[in-house]
């Protein structure tokens, strides 16, 4: 007997370069939805979270899709971090935003 629950395509990559993710950034449409999950460098930190390097982020602009890049030894990769999430004219969905 066949499922009757639809087969769900997803699309996930990882960039291997900022200049990709950047592209990938450009072509989400300005008021879409965005969501958001920045991985934090593990170690010894004053308080989590602050202060802490971003080592990965990854985004999501619809269901089944998600890309990703990470940091490289100096952190570069996630540079364009903070203007991206900065940009008001681009919603994000995050989870525990502190």
């Amino acid at each position: 007997m066949a499922s009757a629950e639809p087969v769900v395509q997803t699309d996930y990559a990882q960039f291997g370069s900022i200049a990709e993710f950047r592209d990938y950034l450009s072509g989400v449409a300005a008021g879409q939805a965005l969501a958001v999950w920045l991985n934090l460098q593990t170690g010894e930190r004053e308080a989590e979270g602050f202060g802490t390097p971003i080592a990965s982020i990854e985004v999501s602009s619809k269901a089944g899709e998600g890309r990703s890049v990470w940091a490289d030894e100096n952190g570069k990769r996630c540079g364009s971090c903070p203007q991206f999430l900065a940009d008001a004219e681009r919603p994000k969905i995050v989870h525990d935003p502190k």
